[in-house]
């Protein structure tokens, strides 16, 4: 519920993955993330969100408040990138996975 009344979120863990930042850019979020960890998979090719400390972060974050149009650009890129995180494309690489093991009985 946070999530979609906010613009813009911050993830500092690192994780092997960074399912959070998927749920952050679902629910609306720019995200800025560490350039570390598994959470750079999910936005994909953006270093304008990303962060090896916290002067870079406060840097960063500043720059993309000031300017609309990249915020815009951001906004569309991540939304096409993070389509892949759905749970309709997990569910259907599972059942892949599961099928090509498994013999149809």
């Amino acid at each position: 519920h946070l999530l979609t009344r906010s613009r813009f979120a911050i993830h500092l863990k690192v994780e092997s993955f960074g399912i959070v930042v998927a749920d952050m850019i679902k629910a609306g979020c720019v995200p800025f993330v560490r350039t570390t960890g598994g959470q750079l998979e999910i936005i994909g090719d953006v270093p304008e969100l990303t962060f090896s400390d916290e002067g870079e972060a406060t840097q960063k974050i500043a720059a993309l408040l000031e300017n609309e149009v990249l915020q815009f650009d951001i906004r569309e890129q991540l939304k096409q990138s993070s389509t892949q995180f759905s749970q309709e494309i997990f569910q259907q690489q599972v059942r892949g996975s599961v099928a090509k093991y498994l013999p149809i009985l």
